[in-house]
């Protein structure tokens, strides 16, 4: 019973590393409705019953039994591991290119070949306490490419935001960020090291553990990865009642928004003219095309506002900001009716972190 309390706390552990990670992550989703972390929380559920099948192989001493759990937790930690590195490719292009799928399908072989080969051998190691498997070399030439795309893809954005943030506080937190990811990344390579017993042991928390560090980091800036297309030009915020502005905000000081005032001429007529073309329309927001330009109008209804973008295009990095600042105006625990009201630093924390490509 002592040779199973170690190896308990230690599946505690990782598992309690990816629960607050899938919380952390959750919270991001609810403030932003950003598409990557859906991706990312299914790729942590998939990961955590692989991690339930490997913690079960210790209870064990029937080689039909540990063979299979073998096959089950292969079944659900390498569609995982895809998963989390869909999700970055969103974060980068905001959509799944080609590449993307090829990566999907590659994932799809790589996960048929594990679960499904007749030339996977497991033995029980004494020293280690639990089964180990022993994989045909022919499956590196799956695996290998798989693992060099994966890091490439989640390392990517982490490095092309790296040269675009100008901020020490953005800077700080993608340091954060990138120690996280470097513990996942040497967690992928010490994959050719596990017939070394103590790595074997140790390895698999390196994962969980480089996650949660990684979603601590994204806490603070949750779009510090995203790229977009679009460029936001200005912001204002009304009264639904009075259609009073108590806020405006120019992006870009340049010869198309030279004055506030215009703005809001601007995004107002916009409404309400009939060449304006709805593009979209949900529950609290509504799309229109102005000419060459975007308006995105996002209701705050719990405080009764109405809050319009204007912006050279939309894509859902620039929905997800908007989210996250209409989140950020609907904290505000009073705003005084007919009075300007300064959102300027929720409009930084909001979109500062979107890097136009």
């Amino acid at each position: 019973m002592a040779d199973l309390l170690i190896p308990s706390v230690l599946f505690l552990l990782e598992i309690g590393a990816y629960i607050v990670s899938i919380f952390l992550a959750a919270k991001q989703y609810r403030k932003t409705r950003y598409l990557p972390y859906l991706i990312l929380i299914l790729g942590f559920l998939l990961v955590i019953i692989s991690s339930i099948f490997r913690f079960s192989l210790i209870f064990t001493k029937d080689p039909v039994y540990a063979l299979n759990g073998y096959r089950f937790l292969n079944a659900f930690l390498l569609p995982g591991i895809i998963a989390w590195v869909i999700g970055f490719i969103f974060f980068r292009f905001d959509r799944l290119p080609f590449h993307a799928v090829l990566i999907a399908f590659l994932g799809g072989f790589t996960t048929a070949a594990f679960v499904f080969s007749k030339d996977i051998k497991v033995y029980y190691d004494e020293g280690f306490g639990n089964w180990n498997a022993a994989y045909p070399m022919y499956f590196f030439l799956f695996i290998g490419p798989l693992i060099i795309i994966s890091l490439f893809e989640i390392v990517n954005p982490l490095i092309r935001k790296a040269k675009l943030i100008n901020t020490s506080e953005e800077r700080r937190v993608l340091y954060i960020m990138a120690i996280g990811l470097g513990l996942i990344l040497f967690w992928g390579i010490l994959a050719i090291f596990t017939f070394i017993p103590f790595i074997r042991y140790v390895r698999p928390f390196l994962l969980p553990f480089g996650w949660l560090i990684w979603a601590l980091g994204a806490s603070k800036y949750p779009l510090l990865l995203s790229f977009s297309s679009s460029r936001p030009l200005s912001l204002l915020i009304t009264y639904d009642e009075t259609s009073t502005t108590i806020f405006n905000y120019v992006f870009e000081k340049n010869s198309e928004i030279e004055y506030n005032q215009e703005l809001a001429g601007m995004l107002l007529s916009a409404l309400s003219t009939a060449t304006a073309e709805i593009l979209g329309e949900e529950s609290d927001r509504k799309i229109y095309q102005l000419e060459n330009k975007i308006v995105i109008q996002q209701k705050v209804p719990s405080m009764k506002l109405s809050i319009y973008l204007l912006a050279t295009g939309y894509d859902r990095s620039i929905l997800a900001a908007l989210t996250y600042f209409s989140y950020l105006v609907s904290k505000r625990t009073h705003i005084p009716q007919y009075e300007n009201v300064d959102f300027t630093s929720e409009v930084k924390l909001a979109f500062s972190s979107i890097s136009v490509i």
